[in-house]
Order: C-alpha cells, then structure tokens, then sequence
C-alpha cells in the first residue's frame, strides 16, 4: 500500500512469483512476489521494479537493501532508490539508510488520520477516505494478480489491465474468476 500510493502505481503489466507448490490443505509458508509496473514522473526509466516478501523471515538479502538484516522490521515496506533506501515500517517512523549518508535529513512526520471517522466523515461528504475506490481497486487487482502468480509459480504472467486478460500460462485467464453457484451467479456474469 505505501509502495502502491507513494509512487502513484497503476496496473502492473508483468507478474512472476517463487513459492513453495500449492496444496489443497494450506496455503504457501513464504512467497516472493515481483511485479512490473509502467513508470511514470516519480520512476527513473519506463517500468518500475516492486518485489513482495511473505513470510516469517522472509526478507531480500543486505546487499540488495543496504540495511542490516537485525534493522529491519517484521512487517512494512522498503523503497529501495538509486541512492539509498527509505525503511518503512508498518508501525513506526520511516528511515532512510545508509544512515550515516542521511543523518542530518530529516523526515516530516504526517499528520495521522483514523480510518474509522474519516470513512465516516467520507460518509457525511465531509472528506475522502486515503483508500477511495479509485485507489483501492487497482491495489487489490494488483495484489490479486500476485496470489494468481503464487499458484504459477516461475511463470511469467502478463497483463493487460484494459482488456482484463492474464496470458503467460494456460491456466492464467481461468483463475480470473470462478463458477458460481445455481441461483447465486452475480448480475454481471
């Protein structure tokens, strides 16, 4: 989700992922997920690279984030650049690294917001949620696209957000959806 808003992302045209074979009584340990997104002002070239870890214990290696493997935190995110990497945890202030490069940066903290009275305040017509609609909905395309990739893994999927296709492997398209019941088929099937 930081990833996701902060570079302003769209929808990703490529999705790989490394897991462990699915089964039908458990869901994967530790995944990787890496995604190709289209760049944009905020990217330095014409796709940007964003890669998911999950799992205990699962983290990209020192070398690739330039943090100490005991500095980093259970859960969150890591923006790696060409000239450092922004750590942000999932409930603590952001830090950039190297650490002794970035000392005398300082970040500015912003403002908190509660998401329980700002959906009801979006409610009211007072505000607009962080995670509108707008926003929300291609974020968990593109998660789902990842779960869709964990069940291929080494695959190469890729996609064409515009026509809603998922190509790359066979079976790709098929786990966009699902059969629905007799009687329980939503309107738009």
């Amino acid at each position: 989700d930081p990833v996701f808003m902060a570079l302003k992302l769209t929808a990703p045209t490529s999705i790989t992922a490394d897991a462990a074979p699915m089964n039908k009584e458990i869901w994967y340990k530790k995944s990787k997920v890496s995604y190709v997104f289209p760049g944009n002002e905020l990217t330095a070239g014409k796709t940007i690279n964003v890669t998911w870890y999950d799992g205990e214990g699962h983290f990209p290696s020192q070398e690739a984030t330039g943090i100490p493997q005991n500095q980093l935190h259970g859960s969150g995110s890591l923006l790696i650049g060409e000239k450092g990497t922004l750590m942000i945890p999932h409930v603590a202030m952001p830090k950039l690294f190297p650490a002794d490069k970035f000392a005398d940066f300082k970040l500015e903290p912003v403002p908190a917001r509660d998401h329980y009275t700002s959906w009801v305040a979006a409610c009211l017509g007072e505000d607009k949620t962080t995670s509108h609609f707008d926003y929300a909905g291609p974020l968990t395309e593109t998660v789902l696209l990842g779960t869709i990739a964990i069940r291929l893994p080494g695959q190469k999927l890729s996609w064409n957000a515009d026509k809603l296709e998922l190509t790359g492997a066979p079976p790709a398209q098929g786990l966009l959806t699902k059969k629905y019941r007799s009687g329980w088929e939503p309107a738009w099937v």
